[in-house]
């Protein structure tokens, strides 16, 4: 996982990149926007934009879908986060839009 925080300027504040094991590609990008959620949440920031490239994440977020059995847990405990923030939003980026962040996510070795 690869995580960039840029203030409300577009400059970086923070980024920092973890290794965990995940079944699937959308389990890894939920596991990754909790974590960036529980960051952002420890770190007293309390307007959120959580930008990521897996549309099947984002919008299982955004449309409050449990569907996949493997992601249920870790989407309730996303919903859960997301009710600590003011203003928070999930939304899609394309990769090609969000070239650090998987550079970042890539550079960490692989728990495998």
């Amino acid at each position: 996982m690869g995580c960039i925080v840029f203030n409300c300027d577009m400059h970086r504040v923070s980024e920092f990149s973890e290794a965990y094991y995940a079944q699937s590609a959308i389990q890894a990008e939920a596991l990754a926007i909790h974590k960036a959620l529980c960051w952002a949440s420890r770190s007293k920031l309390y307007h959120v934009l959580i930008q990521s490239d897996c549309l099947s994440a984002v919008l299982q977020i955004a449309t409050r879908q449990k569907v996949d059995y493997q992601l249920r847990i870790i989407l309730e405990d996303i919903f859960t986060v997301l009710a600590l923030f003011h203003c928070c939003s999930v939304s899609f980026i394309p990769r090609a839009f969000n070239k650090k962040a998987y550079t970042l996510a890539s550079s960490v070795p692989s728990m495998y």
